[in-house]
């Protein structure tokens, strides 16, 4: 994942009366851009590209879904990996919920 720097510059107070000059650096993750995203998502064809296009598109792992939506961390893996694996209507509810998507799209396209 490719970072920008980001710096920020200004004055704080240091001791009685006086200010001293703070410079701060710190690397931050670059966003795609929402064309980028959008034809990710787009392009997903299959259940598990779309669970890890969209697992991505909210800058998630595979262990913080896992936290988020309450399935564990083998089972996504095995959704994202394995040639036809499909989990049940109440794991496709919790995926899409934590993934802010509808199920239907999360299962079909």
């Amino acid at each position: 994942m490719k970072h920008t720097t980001a710096r920020i510059r200004f004055k704080a107070p240091f001791k009685q009366g006086s200010w001293q000059d703070v410079d701060i650096s710190f690397e931050i993750p670059s966003q795609p851009s929402p064309k980028s995203m959008e034809k990710a998502l787009v392009d997903c064809k299959t259940f598990k590209a779309r669970l890890r296009g969209a697992r991505r598109f909210h800058f998630l792992t595979q262990e913080a879904l896992a936290e988020l939506s309450g399935v564990s961390p083998a089972s996504i893996k095995r959704y994202e990996t394995a040639p036809a694996s499909y989990p049940g209507r109440e794991r496709i509810d919790k995926l899409a919920a934590a993934l802010s998507c509808d199920p239907l799209w999360l299962l079909y396209g």
